[in-house]
């Protein structure tokens, strides 16, 4: 009996010991559209890396997917590491309330080495514990949370114009003063920009256009980070289009745009949706020729230059990687990744690995904290100084 019973205890020590190790790891990423390239990236470096990893996502791209479930091995345990991008105040917001998120079921929609993507993937609520945000806390629906983290990086946003700007080559430029005029009113006549009678509708309706603007919705850090940085102010009602925007052969690569509405103070909830618009026609709706210009990720933005749009200069500056790392280009905002306090060793082991790994995984839209020659003071949107 005795023998008996101690290979019986033996049994069950060890089924137990075999599935404790067994046990996955689970963790969710909420939060901003803006950088889920570079996070996507960085997630399956520290699983692994591609063709060890095993992923799965519901986008054209891994790296633009709205939703994606990336599992691997990391400190001797098997991760499942969920994403679902909903903008960053939204994304604080549900890590301090402990809400759930829509994320891919992956029970279902079966992770690869290769990568599966998703076409119409099954999705489950989880909680999400860490928030990627274009913005601090203090700009969020929850400006007094308390939240674990701090920036990783820098994110540099753009004023894109739709493709039919092509020929309106004056419009280059987007001032603080314009940017508050045309998303206070919701429309402007080029004219403002072209110092050009013939380019004002109103005087000139034969050869006139409108410039329209387009925006993120209001849990969006892109939005916030951009009235922050133009002195409209973080938490300013604004004028932005795009209610079911209605797009021959769906929004993106210069397709026509035939009907358009108003959304007021809303507008749209990820990068992607946004860049698809701004990547449309607006020359022909409903017999009017109108431009459209909106507030995006330079990453998202290069989607939209890419089908004949154009990145405006921001105050008279150029856009570019070495013009925001010495201070000349000031819009941009710095990448938070804030974790919810309650976090446990596992997930705070993972944390520290992504954030030593994300330098490394940025590409050419984003910029480590290393490399900034300036440092911006006073929160999102303050005055930038020499380091």
């Amino acid at each position: 009996m005795k023998l008996k019973s101690l290979i019986l205890g033996g049994v069950t020590a060890l089924l137990g010991t075999v599935s404790g190790f067994a046990q996955n790891v689970e963790i969710n990423f909420t939060g901003s559209t803006a950088f889920r390239s570079a996070a996507h990236a960085t997630i399956l470096d520290v699983l692994g890396g591609q063709g060890t990893a095993e992923y799965c996502y519901d986008g054209s791209t891994y790296g633009g997917s709205s939703h994606a479930v990336i599992r691997g091995q990391f400190n001797g345990k098997t991760y499942v590491v969920r994403t679902s991008w909903s903008g960053s105040t939204a994304g604080i917001a549900s890590v301090v309330d402990q809400t759930t998120v829509n994320v891919i079921d992956e029970t279902i929609n079966v992770p690869t080495t290769a990568g599966a993507m998703i076409a119409s993937p099954t999705f489950k609520a989880e909680v999400a514990q860490f928030s990627f945000s274009d913005v601090g806390v203090a700009l969020s629906s929850r400006p007094t949370a308390t939240l674990g983290g701090g920036p990783v990086g820098v994110v540099p946003f753009i004023f894109a114009a739709s493709p039919t700007s092509a020929s309106a080559t004056a419009l280059d430029n987007m001032t603080d003063q314009l940017f508050q005029a045309l998303f206070s009113t919701g429309q402007l006549p080029l004219s403002m920009w072209t110092n050009n009678a013939a380019d004002n509708p109103v005087t000139n309706p034969g050869t006139g256009r409108y410039v329209l603007p387009f925006g993120r919705d209001s849990g969006s850090g892109t939005r916030a980070t951009t009235l922050a940085e133009t002195q409209y102010g973080p938490f300013t009602s604004v004028q932005q289009y795009g209610l079911d925007p209605v797009i021959t052969g769906g929004a993106g690569a210069g397709n026509p745009v035939t009907g358009l509405g108003t959304l007021g103070n809303e507008g749209q909830s990820s990068g992607s949706t946004l860049r698809n618009i701004l990547s449309s026609d607006f020359s022909n709706v409903g017999g009017e020729n109108y431009i459209a210009i909106g507030y995006i990720g330079a990453a998202d933005g290069q989607t939209v230059i890419n089908a004949g749009g154009k990145a405006l200069k921001y105050n008279g500056v150029d856009f570019s990687i070495d013009n925001v790392k010495n201070g000349s280009y000031t819009f941009w905002g710095y990448q938070q990744l804030f974790s919810h306090p309650t976090i446990d060793a596992d997930q705070q082991a993972f944390d520290s690995a992504l954030r030593a790994a994300i330098p490394n995984n940025l590409g050419s839209n984003f910029v480590s904290l290393t490399d900034m020659n300036v440092t911006r003071n006073g929160g999102d949107g303050g005055p930038i100084s020499p380091n």
